[in-house]
């Protein structure tokens, strides 16, 4: 008996040349490709590659291609020498075998299009000095998908990764500016366009030995599960990071990442016009010796773009960024201002102070570390945080502290008019002068718990808004009082008070005089004695005396007689 035993033929691998077509640039087209390398023209033997062949793009023929079927290949190159356009358009790619390497020419992603490459195998953009290659990834739709594989964005060439128009790519591992004088350039823009470089987790570089940027604007975000990730790694590692616009967004998010804003070379991390990262863990800035790192917020913004939950901290290197918040805040109260203080900033070369309810800026101060708030209301309480900055942009906020303005003390106010007495033949009278037509003369005094004159008080007359320091004596004086109701207004330190009063009548001199009396005064209705009173008084005692000891010796002269 024999057994015979039916194996399949393996397909063979064969390489496919890209030599485009007269009437087409289809890749679907058998007459577009050829089997010989160099050639411009299809020899006969054409096909269409398959899963197990190769597809390449080189300068033998620099013709754009568009790929309008599905298309599966071992291996898929545009080799350095290549300088044309080849889009995929709306339809899918899967390379099997082998990396995809993009190191001439543009390799375009669109109209939904997608490029996956099998797990294992890398997307290098610009592989070996010399070569210059770009992938972009346009509109929704359109992906490119490496999963869990390292993505070099410039190699040891010169490599530029573009993803816009609400576009996707999905990544492991970034190097942008892989080896020395290596360049990557990798750009996020538009909303929608999304960029998740973390499938895989592990280490991420923009800049890694050679020089690097990535931009994410206009609404683009970028997520990673990167640990850390670092803006210009090595010692010759150059990266600048740029997330620019409202809605555009770096974010770590896994609670152990973070990043490092030049780990052993020279980082910058810009975030501009409404942009935010999010690191999981903290952000580390200069964090090698020898490093240099620097953080710059857009003018309008502060460091709250960046959230950090283990703090953005520096490193043993140079680093330049926004000031740290000020700290010891505090206050000093009186009735219309409070004088707020706190400890100088060694980086800041101003503060910004804002209400702390409405977050709304009060004032910008330069090279001062003190602030007086006016025109407050009395016995009212105010809120303030504080801000440091430079020339790096505005650092995150203090803690918040209040203060209430001092309370308004009542005055005890006394009023009467001037009495004047006179004497003749030992008579009393009251003497009624006629009204000066210039207008009244208004004497107000000021005096203390135990009626000693307090100098210094403000005296203002609201009618016309005169107003009159007390002097020595306690006394403020207003000449040429017009007739009728006024209104004088006393402050002194936390005390204030109002008193009508009625200038009429046939008296020319008033006096007012205020009583202050601490911080629980009352209303105290006593009339105080003027000097004139009392002048009239004696002269009054000493009529009568003078009239008794007269009857005295008149009575006696009379008993003598008898």
């Amino acid at each position: 008996m024999f057994l015979f035993f039916a194996f399949p033929k393996e397909a063979s691998a064969t390489n496919y040349y890209w030599v485009g077509g007269t009437t087409n640039s289809i890749i679907s087209n058998p007459d577009n490709w050829d089997t010989a390398a160099g050639i411009c023209a299809d020899s006969g033997d054409a096909a269409v590659p398959g899963a197990s062949d190769s597809a390449f793009w080189s300068s033998s023929c620099v013709k754009d291609a568009t790929v309008d079927s599905n298309l599966s290949v071992n291996t898929f190159q545009l080799l350095p020498d290549y300088s044309g356009t080849v889009t995929v358009d709306g339809v899918a790619v899967n390379v099997l075998g082998a990396n995809l390497l993009a190191n001439g020419g543009n390799l375009n992603i669109a109209n939904g299009g997608s490029v996956t490459v099998a797990s294992g195998y890398q997307i290098m953009i610009g592989y070996l000095a010399g070569d210059n290659g770009t992938i972009t990834v346009d509109g929704p739709g359109s992906q490119l998908i490496n999963s869990n594989a390292r993505i070099r964005v410039g190699n040891l060439g010169i490599g530029t990764l573009i993803i816009q128009n609400g576009g996707y790519a999905s990544t492991a591992k970034v190097y942008a500016g892989y080896g020395v004088d290596s360049e990557g350039y990798i750009t996020v823009d538009g909303t929608g366009s999304i960029w998740d470089a973390n499938a895989g987790g592990s280490l991420g570089f923009i800049g890694r030995q050679g020089t690097a940027s990535l931009t994410i604007s206009n609404g683009a975000v970028v997520n990673s599960l990167a640990t850390p990730w670092q803006i210009g790694g090595i010692s010759t590692g150059i990266g600048t990071v740029t997330i620019t616009g409202t809605g555009s967004e770096l974010n770590m998010t896994s609670d152990i990442s973070n990043l490092r804003v030049g780990y052993s070379g020279t980082g910058t991390l810009n975030v501009e016009d409404g942009g935010a990262v999010s690191s999981g863990d903290k952000v580390t800035v200069a964090d090698q010796v020898g490093s240099t790192g620097t953080i710059n917020i857009g003018a309008g913004y502060t460091m709250d773009q960046i959230t950090a939950p283990g703090g953005v901290l520096t490193g043993s290197g140079t680093y330049s960024l926004p000031p740290d918040p000020p700290t010891s805040l505090s206050s000093t109260a009186s009735l219309y201002s409070i004088d707020w203080d706190w400890e100088d900033v060694a980086t800041a070369t101003g503060y910004k102070v804002y209400n702390s309810s409405s977050d709304s800026l009060l004032t910008t101060i330069s090279l001062t570390s003190k602030w007086t708030q006016n025109s407050l209301l009395p016995s009212t309480s105010y809120g303030i945080y504080v801000r440091s900055s430079n020339a790096q942009g505005v650092g995150y906020a203090s803690l918040d502290i209040t203060a209430t303005t001092d309370e308004v003390q009542e005055l005890d106010i006394i009023s009467n008019p001037i009495i004047y007495i006179s004497t003749d033949n030992s008579e009393t009278e009251t003497i009624e002068p006629e009204i000066v037509e210039e207008g009244y003369r208004l004497e107000v005094k000021v005096v203390d718990d135990e009626n000693n004159p307090v100098e210094g008080a403000k005296v203002t007359l609201l009618s016309n808004g005169q107003e009159v320091i007390t002097d020595e004596n306690g006394i403020a004086v207003f000449e040429k009082v017009e007739k009728g109701e006024h209104t004088v207004s006393v402050a002194y330190e936390s005390y204030e008070g109002e008193q009508k009063i009625n200038l009429s009548g046939e008296v020319d001199e008033y006096y007012l005089t205020v009583h202050i009396k601490g911080t629980s005064p009352s209303l105290n209705n006593e009339t105080e004695s003027s000097p004139l009173n009392i002048k009239r008084l004696s002269l009054l005692v000493i009529g009568i005396i003078i009239i008794i000891l007269i009857w005295i010796v008149y009575k006696r002269k009379k008993q003598q007689r008898q």
